[in-house]
């Protein structure tokens, strides 16, 4: 069904993992629909109560391959970061836990490149003068720094990842989903609220 992505369900968990292993996981336009596509089958099922994203072989991630660039199609660039935009926003939308199995490298950077797509989501979660230092200069920051600052809940071996998030997602599969539901969509609805507009939500 899948060509960019491998996608299973394992009792009440989903698991997409970016299948791109010659490509050290870097995605790319067909890749990223596949993931909301895959995104959708998981929030439709009811069977399903969490969903994990992780990647094949030893990188997460390394970044977007995008269509169309350097010396292509504007259009082809638009819809790699219509892609890439579609699926931030479909992990913010849905109702169920989504659950970051970081089984290697996550590199989006190249030293000159502005990480513009990346940018709303870790403007937020980083102070500013930290977030545009690692966008200038690349840098690379290990575990157990990313837990430090937040980014990450915990830090295991490599090879324990992907079994850690779904014991994780399996004991949130034992909660009331509808608590759940609701819990996580009153989050992202307050979020961005004052003090007397979060306690009047």
């Amino acid at each position: 069904m899948y060509e960019c992505i491998e996608y299973q369900k394992k009792n009440k968990v989903a698991i997409i993992a970016i299948d791109q292993v010659q490509d050290n996981n870097r995605v790319n336009r067909e890749t990223l629909l596949e993931m909301i596509d895959a995104l959708h089958d998981a929030q439709a099922d009811s069977g399903i109560a969490a969903i994990i994203i992780t990647g094949k072989g030893d990188f997460f991630c390394t970044g977007g391959r995008m269509n169309g660039f350097p010396d292509g199609l504007t259009m082809d660039v638009k819809g790699f970061a219509d892609a890439f935009s579609n699926l931030q926003l479909e992990i913010y939308k849905c109702s169920k836990p989504v659950i970051a199995a970081v089984n290697g490298n996550a590199v989006e950077l190249s030293r000159g490149n502005f990480p513009m797509l990346a940018l709303a989501i870790v403007m937020k979660a980083l102070p500013k003068k930290l977030v545009f230092e690692l966008a200038y200069s690349s840098q690379l920051v290990d575990a157990e720094t990313v837990k430090e600052w937040h980014l990450v809940n915990r830090v295991v071996d490599q090879d324990k990842v992907l079994d850690t998030a779904i014991e994780f997602a399996e004991m949130l599969a034992s909660y009331n989903g509808v608590a759940v539901s609701l819990g996580r969509e009153a989050y992202y609805n307050m979020v961005n609220m004052n003090l007397e507009q979060a306690v009047l939500y």
